[in-house]
């Protein structure tokens, strides 16, 4: 189990950060949730893909982080150095990094797994333990956004309006 962590280290690096909104707690996160999975290994199913549960474990340690918080995380951008990639400093890249820091962590990490990591939707509601139509509509709303940015645009609620034409019979709260 070691070397299967040591060997996705950066992919695990790569979802902490989405998660997070520093550089210092994706590390805090990171080296965490390594640990809980080793002294844990017993709860991995042989059979079961390891990145599977190596990034459901991750995102259970993240959840559980924000539970015990005494006060909740402010809104706001991540650290657009989360982003970023670390050779070269294109400016596409750099554009792209300051709409995905605006953007809220559970849209984030959809956009990763789905797009990044290339999961299905189905995979990624397992992996989250989030209801399939919740992971549709965070990529959704994530997609509308990026739409928008590229445009320029600054108001969303023509966007929030093809959202609800998505899913016209939701009345619950933004995912």
């Amino acid at each position: 189990m070691r070397t299967q962590l040591i060997e996705m280290l950066p992919r695990l690096r790569r979802f902490a950060g989405v998660l997070a909104n520093s550089a210092e707690e994706r590390e805090r996160l990171l080296s965490t949730a390594c640990d809980a999975m080793l002294e844990n290994a017993h709860r991995y199913q042989s059979g079961a893909q390891f990145d599977h549960w190596a990034f459901s474990e991750i995102h259970a340690m993240w959840l559980k982080g924000l539970r015990e918080r005494d006060e909740p995380i402010a809104p706001g951008p991540a650290e657009e150095r989360l982003f970023l990639p670390q050779a070269g400093d294109i400016d596409g890249d750099r554009e792209f990094a300051e709409f995905l820091r605006s953007l809220p962590a559970q849209q984030r990490v959809v956009l990763l797994l789905i797009y990044g990591e290339g999961q299905f939707y189905e995979d990624a509601a397992k992996l989250l333990d989030t209801p399939l139509e919740t992971i549709a509509r965070r990529a959704a709303r994530s997609l509308i956004a990026f739409s928008a940015h590229l445009d320029g645009s600054t108001s969303i609620s023509t966007h929030e309006a093809e959202i609800q034409h998505l899913y016209p019979e939701q009345k619950r709260a933004p995912a």
